[in-house]
């Protein structure tokens, strides 16, 4: 399954027989609302095979994830374990 990175794991994606499945991890819940119509479980998004993917909201919960990173890599930063300040 190809996955992509930034700043750790960010996106992975794959086709099954039944639907084309988007991994995100927890980000997916924060755009429940936008998400009505399609399967959602805690850390995916299942897109039927026919149809049209919603690119728009893909590239907006791949941008949050992508902050949500970002985040996290500064965080670790600030504080490097075995280092008082």
């Amino acid at each position: 399954m190809p996955y992509y990175k930034y700043h750790g794991a960010l996106l992975g994606f794959a086709a099954f027989k039944t639907h084309i499945g988007f991994f995100l991890g927890a980000i997916v819940s924060e755009f429940e609302d936008q998400l009505t119509g399609y399967e959602t479980a805690k850390g995916s998004i299942r897109f039927p095979p026919e149809g049209r993917l919603p690119l728009p909201l893909i590239r907006k919960i791949t941008r949050a994830g992508m902050k949500r990173n970002e985040a996290k890599t500064a965080a670790k930063k600030k504080v490097k374990p075995g280092r008082r300040r």
